[in-house]
């Protein structure tokens, strides 16, 4: 048996989700690569081509979640897999969160 943290309840993790979803919609998001942008106007978002927000509806959100991976991994500069994510386990990482990120071989 493993022993197991909870910090929020049920209706705190639903109205988390919940309020995620409308942000994604409104205000939106900001997205510089065109690419990424008309992979999402295909499936249904909205887009300011001046402003670069990408507005994202639920339903879009909700059908891209369905093709999802559950589990995935980040892997070392030599390929090797270091962290795996999904099912119950519990890592901290503040390093895979980078923005902008300098690819050495094409800069």
């Amino acid at each position: 048996m493993r022993p197991s943290v909870t910090l929020l309840t049920n209706e705190s993790v639903y109205q988390i989700i919940e309020e995620g979803f409308a942000l994604l919609e409104d205000p939106g998001i900001e997205l510089h690569n065109q690419e990424a942008i008309d992979l999402l106007l295909s499936a249904g978002a909205k887009a300011d081509p001046n402003s670069h927000v990408v507005r994202i509806p639920e339903k879009v959100a909700r059908e891209a979640l369905k093709s999802c991976p559950k589990t995935f991994s980040l892997y070392n500069l030599s390929g090797d897999p270091i962290v795996n994510y999904g099912g119950k386990e519990v890592h901290f990482d503040p390093g895979s969160a980078a923005l902008i990120i300098l690819d050495r071989e094409s800069q």
